[in-house]
């Protein structure tokens, strides 16, 4: 709706992620990149051979438990306990990709892919505790907060599709780069176990760490610019609102077969039809999204306005409630406190350090936060003379 050429799909994605995630193990794999940790993860040629088999496909089926439309509606409209990746992990351990994945050869085992394809929050208690520290690094490949496959992916294709530039990083030079070292090290702590040693992550060798900035810096511009773009997130809570009242009980079901019978088109449809009907209890939200009658932003909070006010967005939303119902008024907020990840770096002579330590950009606090205030089409120009008068005295009183 905002971006009209980013109609790109979760298949070619998934591919692209299988294409990224592939190189990033060649190259880790390496003899030369893994013979200081190799007898630590205690991996052999064959072992290695098995999981790059499991790896391409779990990154082909890392995003099949998504809803549609992605991550717009999910916290809201599945049951408590679920989100895609409990239910990816039921499509490929108990679902129509158990068996194309079990008959595979070499065979393949499905609770193998899910340990790769999803985080161990939804995995079973039993097999939490059976992961290995190579497995865990495996799935990083595909999900790492940093180096993450799916991330680097998504960024690229994101930001050529939608025709900005703020996506675009030197993902060879930065794959080249990429090594299994050491968590980055903490400060030292009175209560640490001295027996217990660092974990293994991924990270880079020193030529790589401005290609890593690159990449965080892409992501947060991708976010600021694209991701949270305020008429792109004012067509969530419209698909929101629609979904609410369309599905049954207002939330999606977990049925496999169900959930792989919803589709983007199809809701598109559904809200077609909504959108023309008067008496469908979805049409009003319908009739927004799908006649661009969506709400404008009147109100998102400056820097400074966080010197009067506590929570300026809550307060700016409660007054123009009060001006011009809560029917008209809308508040999308996402705060994110956040900062830039840390990631170990390997200079030149073997010594590993924390990249927050070696890099200047990354000592930066740059958090990813959402806060706009919306009101409906036809009380746009009512909000705006009001706010315009009174944003001050509405912050003022909040404060005291």
């Amino acid at each position: 709706m905002v971006y009209p050429g980013a109609t790109h799909s979760r298949f070619e994605h998934s591919l692209g992620v299988s294409d990224i995630a592939t190189r990033i193990f060649d190259v880790v794999v390496r003899e030369d990149k893994l013979r200081n940790v190799r007898e630590r993860l205690g991996v052999d040629r064959e072992t290695i051979q098995y999981w790059r088999n499991v790896l391409r496909i779990a990154a082909l089926c890392h995003d099949a438990g998504h809803l549609p439309f992605s991550h717009a509606a999910e916290s809201d409209l599945l049951p408590d306990g679920w989100d895609h990746e409990r239910m990816t992990m039921t499509l490929i351990v108990d679902g129509p990709l158990t068996d194309p994945i079990r008959d595979m050869r070499p065979p393949i085992a499905p609770m193998d892919v899910a340990k790769i394809a999803v985080s161990p929050s939804v995995l079973p208690p039993s097999e939490v505790e059976r992961l290995t520290e190579w497995e865990t690094v495996v799935a990083e490949i595909i999900s790492g907060p940093v180096f993450g496959a799916d991330r680097m992916d998504y960024l690229l294709r994101d930001s050529h599709h939608t025709g900005v530039a703020y996506g675009r990083f030197d993902q060879h030079r930065l794959i080249d780069t990429i090594r299994i070292l050491p968590d980055p090290p903490s400060p030292p702590r009175d209560d640490a176990d001295p027996s217990q040693s660092e974990g293994l992550t991924l990270g880079v060798e020193s030529g790589g760490l401005q290609t890593a900035e690159s990449l965080l810096l892409a992501r947060y511009f991708m976010f600021k610019q694209v991701y949270f773009h305020h008429v792109r997130r004012i067509y969530d809570l419209h698909l929101l609102d629609f979904l609410k009242l369309w599905l049954p009980d207002g939330s999606f079901l977990t049925d496999t077969d169900k959930h792989l019978s919803m589709s983007d088109p199809a809701i598109i449809a559904e809200m077609q039809k909504a959108s023309v009907d008067d008496e469908h209890p979805a049409h009003s939200s319908a009739r927004r999204f799908m006649t661009r009658k969506h709400y404008r932003q009147v109100y998102s909070p400056r820097p400074d306005h966080y010197d009067i006010s506590p929570d300026p967005g809550e307060t700016v939303f409660r007054s123009l409630v009060d001006v011009c119902g809560k029917d008209y008024v809308k508040h999308d907020v996402n705060y994110d406190a956040g900062g830039l990840p840390d990631f170990p770096v390997e200079l030149d002579d073997e010594v590993v350090v924390s990249a927050s330590s070696a890099s200047d950009v990354l000592q930066q606090n740059m958090p990813l936060s959402v806060d706009s205030v919306y009101v409906a089409p036809e009380m746009v120009s009512h909000a705006r003379k009001y706010l315009r008068v009174n944003t001050r005295r509405i912050l003022e009183g909040s404060s005291l």
